[in-house]
C-alpha cells in the first residue's frame, strides 16, 4: 500500500537504551523466537501487509520499558529491508505482567492508571491514539529479566476501523511447530504449489490460513502434513504473505508466512498474452505491479506495460477499450511487420489512426481496428501507478444507431452491432405534443435524441452510454421555420442545427456539443423552387446540405467547416420518376451519398466526389419495401469500415439494415420485427 505521507503521525521514539542493562539480548535455544504482523487495508502502521520474522532475520531483544512494569519487545532486522519494530505492553495498575487477557488497552505510557498499555509501532510508523485488546499466553522472569513471552495483541490507531493484529514469541514453548518453504516467485496464471509440515503436542494438526488471496487451497495430504495451492490471478500481483496456521486438538497453534512475489506473465511483448480464442467479444482485468518498461516502449521510463496479442479470421471491426483505477493509461496497437519473424519492438509497427480517445490523461481509452484477417496485432496496455487495476475489453464495432417511433408518440433507440445483434434499447415517452425525429450518436456511446412539438418547438437531449438522460435543451418555437436535421462535429465539440423556413430558406446552427448555448447562427435563400431536404457531415468538417427543387432536380453544397458560404454547388437532375431523399456525408474525401427514391420504390445510391465524379448503384424495387435512410462512418477508411448503411422500412413494419459498397455489392443486412405500434424512422452511425 502506498504510504501518503501528509497522515504520518509523530511516533515518541523510546530512549531504550537506558535499561539496555536490563534487555535479554536475544532468544536461548529451545523456545520459538517470532513476529507475525497482519495489517488490514488501510491500517496505518502495518500499511495495510502482512510480516512474518523468525530469529533468523534479525535481532529480538525484551526486557522493562523505561517506566513501570511494562514489558517492551524490539526487533532489528539485519536484511533485506532493516525493518525496525517495537511492541509494548502494561498491565493494569502499574502490575507486572502476568498471564492474562487485557481488555481495553489504550496507549502505552499515556494510559490511565486503570488501564492495560498497548503500543506497536515500526518503520517511523505509530499511532497518536491507541485502543485494543493482547493477551498474554505464556511470560517467564528470571528475576527481572524476562525469559520467555507470548502474547497475541490487536490494535487500532485513531479510533479506526483497520486493525493490525499479531503475536510476538520470545522463546516460548510451543505445543505446535510449523514448517514452511518460501519465498517464491511465480506470474500471474501459473500454478505455486508447496508442502507445509507440522508437529503437533496434542492428537492430530488441522491447518488453516488468515485472509489468504482468493484462490489459495491447504489440502490435507497426510498425518502433520498438507499441499497449499495457487494460481494468481492477473489482478493478483504483487507480494503477498500467506498467513498459514497448524492447530493441534488441544487448540495450541504454530503460525507462519510464506513470501510470494507475483509477477504478470505478458510484461513483454515477446511473451504476449494471446488474446485469439477470445475473438470478438471478451474481457481481461488485470493490474500494473511487478511489469516493467523495456527502451522503446514507452515515451514515459516511470510507466509499466503489459502485452496481448491476437489473430482475427474476419475483416469485421473491433473495439478496444481500456479502462484504469487510478491514474491515466495508454492503449497502443501494433502490427506485426514480418509474420515470419518473432515478435519484437523492432518488427512492430504501431497504429495511430484508431484512437477515438488519445488524450494521455484520460483513464479511458479507445481503439477502433479494421483488422486484416491472418495478420498478427500486438496491444500494450501502459499505466503509471503499480497500485492501480484495469480492465480491457474488446468487442464488435456499433453497426448504427437506429430509431423508431411509436404511435403513442413514444420512441425507442437501438444501438446495433456489426453482427446485427441489438446491444442496448431504450424506450423514451411519450410526451404530449412531441416527437422524436433524429439520432446522433456520439465519441463516447452516448447519443443526442431531436425533439419536435406540434408548436415547431425542438428539445434536444443529451444521452449518456447506457440510455440514461443526462441535460436537455429546449428552443423555439420559431414562426415560420420547422427544424430538418441536426449533426455533431465531433473533430471541433459543434452541434449543427438545420431549419427550413416557410419561404426556402435555410438557416444553420453552430451550437455547444451539449445544445447547451448557440454560438451563432447563418440564413441562405430563399432561392426559388428549391427547399433543402438533407444535412450531413463528414470527419474533416465539411458540411453537406442537399435541396430539392420543384422539378425533382437536387442541389448539392459543399460548405468547409469555417466557410461561410458553399465552395461547391452542383445541380443534378431532374431524372423521371426518381426523387432526391436524404444525404450523408463520409470519410475525409470530401465525398457525398445520396439516396433516390423512384416512384416504384427503387433506390439509386449516388457517390459524389469533390470533383463532381460519380459511382452509383441502384438496387430494387423488392414488394412492401421503401427505403428510409442512409448513414455512413464519419472516419477514416483506417477504422477498416466505410461501407454505406442503408435503413428499409416494409408496408408490415418490419425493418432492414443494409451494409452495401458503392458497386452494389451486399457485404451484411439484418432485418427486425414487425413490433405492433412501431415504425422505424433513421439510422445514425457513430465515430465506431
Amino acid at each position: 500500500m502506498r504510504v501518503n505521507e501528509s497522515l504520518k503521525r509523530n511516533l515518541a521514539i523510546l530512549a531504550a537504551s537506558i535499561c539496555l542493562l536490563w534487555f535479554n539480548a536475544g532468544p536461548v535455544e529451545g523456545g520459538v523466537t517470532s513476529l507475525i504482523l497482519e495489517s488490514e487495508p488501510g491500517e496505518y502502521v502495518g500499511a495495510g501487509r502482512n510480516y512474518f520474522f523468525q530469529a533468523s532475520d534479525g535481532t529480538f531483544t525484551v526486557g522493562p520499558a523505561f517506566t513501570g512494569n511494562a514489558v517492551e519487545v524490539n526487533f532489528r532486522e539485519q536484511a533485506p529491508g532493516m525493518e525496525r519494530w517495537t511492541l509494548t505492553f502494561a498491565a493494569r495498575n502499574n502490575a507486572r505482567l502476568a498471564v492474562g487477557i487485557y481488555t481495553g488497552a489504550t496507549r502505552w505510557p499515556f494510559q490511565s492508571f486503570t488501564e492495560p498499555g498497548l503500543d506497536v509501532s515500526g518503520n517511523n510508523r505509530g499511532c497518536n491514539t491507541i485502543t485494543g485488546d493482547f493477551e498474554v499466553h505464556e511470560i517467564t522472569y528470571d528475576g527481572d529479566v524476562v525469559t520467555s513471552l507470548r502474547v497475541s495483541f490487536e490494535q487500532h490507531c485513531e479510533g479506526l476501523a483497520p486493525a493490525l493484529r499479531g503475536e510476538i514469541r520470545y522463546n516460548a514453548a510451543s505445543a505446535v511447530g510449523l514448517t514452511v518453504p518460501g519465498p517464491f516467485e511465480v506470474v500471474d496464471g501459473a500454478l505455486l504449489s508447496f508442502d507445509i509440515s507440522a508437529t503437533a503436542g496434542t492428537g492430530a494438526v488441522t491447518f488453516s490460513g488468515q485472509n489468504l488471496p482468493a484462490g489459495v487451497s491447504i489440502t490435507p495430504t497426510g498425518a502433520g502434513m498438507a499441499t497449499v495451492k495457487w494460481t494468481p490471478g492477473a489482478r493478483q500481483l504483487g507480494q503477498f504473505s500467506l498467513a498459514l496456521t497448524a492447530t493441534d486438538a488441544g487448540g495450541e497453534s504454530g503460525s507462519a508466512f510464506v513470501l510470494v512475489t507475483v509477477t504478470p506473465s505478458h510484461d513483454e511483448v515477446e511473451s504476449a498474452r494471446a488474446l485469439t480464442a477470445l475473438l470478438p467479444v471478451g474481457r481481461f482485468d488485470g493490474g500494473f505491479e511487478g511489469a516493467t518498461v523495456q527502451p522503446g516502449e514507452s515515451d514515459n521510463s516511470s510507466n509499466r506495460s503489459v502485452w496481448f496479442t491476437f489473430v482475427a479470421a474476419t475483416p469485421e471491426r473491433l473495439v478496444l477499450e481500456l479502462e484504469n483505477d487510478l491514474g491515466p493509461v495508454t492503449l497502443r496497437v501494433y502490427r506485426k511487420v514480418d509474420p515470419n519473424q518473432p515478435a519484437s519492438l523492432a518488427n512492430l509497427e504501431r497504429l495511430t489512426r484508431g484512437h477515438v480517445d488519445d488524450d494521455p490523461s484520460h483513464d479511458r481509452r479507445r481503439f477502433v481496428l479494421g483488422p486484416v484477417p491472418g495478420t498478427p496485432y500486438y496491444v500494450s496496455v501502459e499505466g503509471q501507478s503499480t497500485e492501480s487495476t484495469y480492465a480491457l475489453t474488446w468487442r464488435r464495432a456499433e453497426l448504427a444507431r437506429v430509431l423508431w417511433r411509436n404511435t403513442n408518440g413514444a420512441a425507442s433507440l437501438w444501438r446495433i452491432d456489426g453482427a446485427g445483434a441489438i446491444v442496448t434499447s431504450a424506450v423514451y415517452g411519450p410526451y404530449a405534443g412531441w416527437e422524436v425525429q433524429r439520432v446522433l450518436p456520439d465519441k463516447d456511446g452516448g447519443a443526442r435524441l431531436l425533439w419536435r412539438h406540434a408548436s415547431g418547438a425542438i428539445n434536444i437531449w443529451n444521452l449518456d452510454a447506457a440510455g440514461s438522460l443526462v441535460s436537455h435543451f429546449q428552443y423555439g418555437p420559431f414562426q415560420g421555420w420547422s427544424v430538418v436535421d441536426f449533426i455533431l462535429d465531433q473533430g471541433f465539440d459543434l452541434l449543427n442545427v438545420s431549419w427550413k423556413h416557410e419561404t426556402g430558406a435555410l438557416s444553420i446552427w453552430r451550437m455547444a456539443e451539449d445544445a447547451s448555448s448557440l454560438w451563432s447562427s447563418q440564413v441562405f435563400g430563399p432561392y426559388s423552387g428549391w427547399s433543402p431536404t438533407g444535412y450531413g457531415l463528414d470527419s474533416a468538417g465539411n458540411r453537406r446540405f442537399i435541396w430539392l427543387h420543384d422539378s425533382g432536380a437536387a442541389g448539392l453544397w459543399l460548405m468547409p467547416f469555417w466557410e461561410a458560404t458553399p465552395t461547391m454547388v452542383s445541380a443534378i437532375g431532374p431524372y423521371a420518376g426518381w426523387i432526391p431523399h436524404d444525404v450523408a456525408a463520409g470519410s475525409p474525401d470530401t465525398s457525398a451519398r445520396i439516396l433516390w427514391r423512384h416512384s416504384t420504390g427503387a433506390i439509386g445510391l449516388w457517390h459524389v466526389l469533390a470533383d463532381g465524379a460519380l459511382a452509383t448503384a441502384t438496387f430494387g424495387p423488392y414488394a412492401g419495401w421503401q427505403a428510409v435512410g442512409v448513414a455512413v462512418p464519419a472516419l477514416s477508411p483506417d477504422y477498416g469500415d466505410t461501407a454505406t448503411r442503408i435503413l428499409w422500412r416494409h408496408s408490415d413494419g418490419s425493418a432492414a439494415i443494409w451494409s452495401t459498397s458503392m458497386t452494389g455489392e451486399l457485404s451484411r443486412s439484418f432485418a427486425y420485427g414487425p413490433f405492433a405500434g412501431w415504425t422505424v424512422i433513421e439510422i445514425a452511425v457513430g465515430p465506431e
